[in-house]
């Protein structure tokens, strides 16, 4: 396990922990735009592989699609406490994975 601090080309920054099945971004949702979740996404998933040899099965859209999920829920209040935050699973189930894809389409609305 590591926690860094990945930064993106427009100064938005993610406190992020990595594990073999796991990564973890503390305040996910101050993260708004597609383009900086994508740039953290790539450089964790890069970060990962070249420090510690991980690799996730899960594509980057799948974790794209959970980021904005979670940040649906946080902006409608929804257990902040837990939503701020998004930790980006291996092993989700097809079912949860297809529940992430339709709130993220639901977040592009409100955002």
């Amino acid at each position: 396990m590591k926690t860094t601090i990945i930064t993106t080309s427009n100064g938005n920054y993610a406190d992020c922990t990595i594990t073999p099945t796991n990564v973890h971004i503390k305040d996910s949702y101050r993260i708004t735009k597609k383009s900086g979740m994508k740039e953290i996404i790539v450089k964790a998933r890069d970060y990962a592989l070249v420090n510690f040899g991980y690799t996730y099965n899960r594509t980057e859209k799948q974790w794209l699609y959970e980021w904005r999920a979670h940040n649906l829920l946080h902006t409608l209040d929804y257990q902040p406490e837990r939503t701020c935050s998004v930790d980006l699973d291996e092993g989700e189930t097809d079912r949860r994975n297809s529940l992430y894809r339709i709130l993220s389409f639901l977040y592009i609305f409100i955002h």
